[in-house]
């Protein structure tokens, strides 16, 4: 369900700035739509109207002390999304846009927390090349849409065509069903049903409204929110964090296990949204803006920028997670090397996909685990049993050799 589809604002050409195509009726909707969805101040609210083009939605969002938004535009597409989704019948089983060829793995309009609201489970396409660096990308499609699918308690499918990589990708990130089959999925189906995806309570922000906005701004602006996300995500993969997403207005949650949320832009964003980032990092845990600069910024809803950290951007990160005594749930110590996991009553299965252009041989460190009892490595009809090590009141596990662009799953018990 994407905002520029043709038949989008219900036939009307949303293009045209001929606002006389818009009924009073639908205006009035509109405005309804913008109370319930609390996404701007009350007083804004009563002189809204149809918003069809950039720049006629430009507005600056004062609470960020005068940074851009094009939150008009924004909310007038949010409000067709979801008229478009109420028109859809109860119990359609929807299969989320797929993803485009230009490396941009989201194609903007797609929502999938509506989807995983509104359908009875969350289904998703990848269209793109997981080889390589490109499996990172694979990675953070899947991490999304687990994400989205257990905020509304529901399960996540891949429905692309998938290679042993993105199988086990998929899986170790959560994702309960894939169309793919070997020995190893056979084997460790029952398991992997059963379990939930591993949390280092650590959350990107996901906001379709912030990407909503940019959109109105054309090709050179349109995908900075996705590609920051990117910079963000990579980044906490390759330090070994299992990365969750989340919606602001879930960090007010009272059960809400993330102690750091990291916004991957600091504009675009509603007032709705900026609240409730305000109160988590205020309340509960902290919260991080990634800037154009490369560098994270400790946020302040009241003066963002007084609160600036001037290190170097990893060394930024790694403090506040020191700060939060969070330390990844598992750990590998070569690069090149992606590791998802989920876990169940006494055992972790961590898919290790290696994405490097050799085959590498590493050592896995299970940080909250003393003594492992038993270590299984699966890959295709292959199964080895490995020998698990205590140092230093962990858990470590010799890997087998991972060829390139290959993965195995590790079963891992007594955890």
């Amino acid at each position: 369900m994407l905002y520029n589809e043709e038949n989008l604002a219900l036939d009307y050409e949303w293009q045209t700035p001929d606002f006389e195509k818009f009924t009073d009726s639908d205006i009035e909707s509109y405005k309804q739509w913008l109370k319930d969805s609390r996404l701007k101040k009350p007083e804004e609210i009563e002189n809204a109207r149809a918003v069809t083009s950039y720049p006629d939605g430009l507005e600056i969002t004062n609470a960020w002390g005068g940074w851009l938004s094009n939150g008009k535009w924004a909310d007038w597409r949010r409000f067709c999304i979801d008229r478009n989704y109420a028109s859809i019948p109860d119990g359609v089983i929807k299969v989320t846009p797929d993803f485009t060829k230009t490396g941009n793995y989201i194609k903007l309009g797609a929502d999938y927390w509506k989807s995983a609201k509104k359908f009875p489970l969350l289904a998703f396409d990848f269209d793109g090349d997981a080889k390589g660096r490109g499996a990172m990308r694979f990675a953070e499609v899947c991490d999304l849409a687990v994400s989205a699918a257990a905020s509304e308690g529901k399960d996540c499918f891949f429905a692309g065509d998938t290679d042993r990589l993105k199988a086990y990708l998929a899986l170790g990130c959560g994702v309960k069903g894939v169309k793919y089959r070997d020995k190893a999925t056979d084997t460790l189906s029952e398991r992997l049903s059963k379990a939930e995806k591993i949390s280092d309570r650590i959350a990107m922000v996901f906001s379709e409204y912030s990407m909503a906005s940019f959109a109105s701004f054309g090709t050179d602006k349109q995908y900075r929110p996705i590609g920051r996300m990117a910079q963000v995500y990579s980044k906490l993969t390759d330090m070994g964090y299992q990365v969750d997403f989340i919606r602001a207005d879930e960090l007010s949650k009272e059960d809400t296990p993330v102690r750091i949320a990291i916004v991957p832009d600091r504009d675009g964003y509603s007032w709705y949204e900026l609240v409730k980032l305000d109160k988590f990092g205020k309340e509960k845990g902290t919260t991080l803006i990634y800037t154009a600069a490369g560098q994270y910024e400790k946020w302040s809803f009241d003066a963002p920028k007084k609160n600036f950290y001037s290190y170097y951007k990893e060394a930024i990160l790694e403090h506040e997670l020191l700060d939060a005594t969070i330390r990844p749930t598992v750990s590998a110590n070569a690069d090149g090397i992606i590791l998802r996991g989920v876990e169940g009553d006494g055992y972790k299965i961590i898919c290790v996909a290696n994405t490097s252009a050799g085959a590498v041989t590493a050592r896995l460190t299970l940080n909250n685990t003393a003594k492992a009892r038993r270590a299984v490595a699966y890959s295709g009809d292959s199964e080895l049993p490995l020998t698990c090590n205590s140092q230093n009141g962990k858990s470590v596990v010799a890997l087998p050799s991972i060829s390139a662009g290959d993965a195995i799953l590790l079963l891992i018990e007594g955890v």
